[in-house]
């Protein structure tokens, strides 16, 4: 915002647009009260326009809606392909490598992901919702506990301590949600957050043969 006194029409625009946007929430409470007879949670939006709205509003919906998933998957694509190449491909590879080997790689991370979205929407999970909080809260797990330790102790600089750390959080996170029964992301999460930030805690307190070093001599007066 260049002009201060665009900023009441900035307020009003970002309280409209989400008033909007999060009434798509209450179609849940439509479905649960007008008994609309959903068997998949990612159904109650099409249910809630089909007996709505007439055939025309609802094909502006859908597509409309269609569109809004086409644009934010695109841009999901597109920055994961280019993180993948920046943070692991080229720092990983050697300093000779073309560059031309970044884009291939990118082409085939792409590739890669529409394999697995394709298996995953030929037979989807019951939840979608719950399926995607399991990848975001693993991506919570793994990062909290670097940044915490790295505020909290800084003693630890060893990065495959802190790369170990984060590994244990997300295979905690996910043992817990696969073998134990833990089907709230949530806990699973914060579980293995607390137990990598234990252990980091654990690591980062000073051996007696540090603390030694670390006793400052008395200098003669």
């Amino acid at each position: 915002i260049q002009n201060p006194k665009d900023m009441r029409a900035f307020l009003v625009t970002t309280i409209v647009c989400g008033l909007v946007f999060s009434s798509i929430l209450f179609v849940g409470f439509y479905a649960q009260f007008g008994g609309v007879a959903v068997e998949r949670q990612d159904q109650a939006v099409i249910e809630y326009v089909a007996t709505t709205f007439n055939p025309y509003m609802m094909s502006f919906v859908l597509v409309t809606l269609l569109a809004a998933g086409m644009s934010t998957l695109d841009g999901i694509l597109v920055s994961l392909s280019s993180i993948v190449v920046v943070d692991l491909v080229l720092p990983l590879s050697r300093p000779d490598t073309p560059e031309k080997f970044g884009l291939f790689a990118s082409r085939v991370t792409l590739v890669a992901i529409g394999l697995i979205s394709l298996v995953l929407a030929w037979d989807p999970p019951a939840f979608l919702g719950l399926f995607a909080q399991q990848g975001v809260y693993g991506l919570v797990a793994a990062t909290s506990a670097p940044m915490l330790l790295g505020l909290l102790t800084p003693q630890l600089k060893s990065a495959k301590v802190i790369a170990g750390l984060a590994a244990l959080a997300v295979v905690c996170h996910f043992c817990l949600q696969i073998w134990f029964g833990i089907n709230n992301p949530s806990v699973s999460a914060a579980i293995g957050i607390l137990t990598s930030c234990g252990l980091g805690i654990v690591l980062a307190i000073p051996k007696k043969e540090e603390r030694r070093t670390q006793v400052p001599t008395a200098t003669a007066i």
